[in-house]
């Protein structure tokens, strides 16, 4: 989208219903949805928050945008962020037009449902391959409902921390 790349509105409209209409009662997504849903996984409830998030951010915009006149500081010294009049600037005719028929508080009561299911089982098992993805899932998802902390814990430093554990002495994370 920021690359000017025209993204059809109904079809990120079509992708959100699918997320919303496929997800477990308890929050989370099952690996294959069916009509008897598996098990919620810790990768799957981040991923798709994630992916709701994106839909909203496509759909609505930011869930908080900053004000036009706020200076972001660069994280790490280099990166900087995207303001609204930025992501705005490719905006066709149509996609100013677009009404989306998923509210922006549908999304954001299902994105608190997720981390709902999240939430009591932080931080998740570190065994297998598991935590990474996860810990790339949670990051994106967070970042883009700007959610802060999981039980009241910063999640950023919290799986920081975890994640270096598993980091090897050739500092490859080749643990797990």
């Amino acid at each position: 989208d920021r690359a000017g790349i025209d993204i059809s509105l109904q079809v990120v409209e079509r992708g959100v219903g699918w997320h919303l209409a496929n997800g477990n009662a308890d929050g989370g997504w099952a690996y294959r949805p069916q009509k008897q849903p598996g098990p919620s996984y810790h990768n799957l409830a981040a991923a798709g928050a994630g992916s709701l998030g994106v839909g909203r951010l496509l759909l609505h915009g930011h869930k908080n945008s900053p004000k036009q006149d706020q200076q972001t500081p660069k994280v790490f010294g280099v990166l900087e962020g995207v303001t609204a009049e930025e992501e705005k600037k490719g905006e066709t005719n149509d996609r100013k037009n677009y009404r989306p028929g998923i509210s922006s508080s549908t999304i954001d009561g299902r994105v608190s449902r997720a981390f709902g299911w999240i939430s009591p089982r932080f931080p998740p098992p570190t065994d297998g391959n598991m935590p990474y993805y996860f810990f790339y899932a949670l990051e994106r998802a967070a970042e883009l409902h700007d959610i802060k902390s999981v039980q009241g814990k910063d999640w950023y430093t919290a799986y920081g921390d975890i994640l270096l554990t598993m980091q090897g002495a050739s500092g490859g994370f080749d643990k797990g």
